[in-house]
């Protein structure tokens, strides 16, 4: 069975993720087109149940991971997960907002009303800040500590206008 990307457990092959899944595909197609997304390059991503194949995930569940890129280069990844308003998806990223919960976070960035994003984790090599992309999606960046938040802000706003 699929392995829950979030939670790192086993699903039961019987949940339906399909609107949802069409969901994550809708908010990957609004993203600004100043920048770009792109595949990531391994075929595999880390979960807490240990490594799981990026395609089998995001064909069985309401998760995408991307690379995000501006003409100067690669900014880090986004992982974006999101709800149809189905049980199933909502549950997901009720998993997924209790998983990278802002309750935990270690900074925040709030530059204008509206707009908040809080920093998870940071080491020598990369940084992580969650926040809401509407009500029923969220997205997680992962970007070296060189990337400046404000980066990602100005990502976050156009990306909300693009989903309007």
């Amino acid at each position: 069975p699929p392995v829950n990307f979030v939670t790192g457990r086993h699903f039961d092959v019987e949940i339906d993720f399909t609107a949802d899944i069409s969901r994550v595909e809708e908010v990957l197609a609004a993203f600004p087109e100043t920048r770009r997304l792109v595949p990531l390059e391994q075929p595999e991503i880390m979960t807490f149940g240990g490594p799981v194949d990026v395609a089998e995930t995001e064909a069985s569940q309401p998760f995408a991971a991307r690379v995000v890129s501006s003409g100067s280069g690669p900014l880090g990844q986004a992982w974006v997960v999101a709800s149809a308003g189905t049980d199933a998806g909502d549950a997901y990223l009720t998993e997924a907002r209790s998983r990278w919960d802002p309750g935990r976070a270690i900074d925040q960035y709030a530059p204008e009303p509206g707009v908040r994003m809080w920093k998870l984790g940071e080491n020598d090599e990369s940084q992580v800040w969650v926040t809401d992309l509407d009500d029923a999606a969220i997205v997680v960046f992962h970007g070296p500590p060189t990337v400046d938040p404000e980066t990602f802000r100005a990502l976050v706003v156009e990306w909300r206008t693009n989903l309007r």
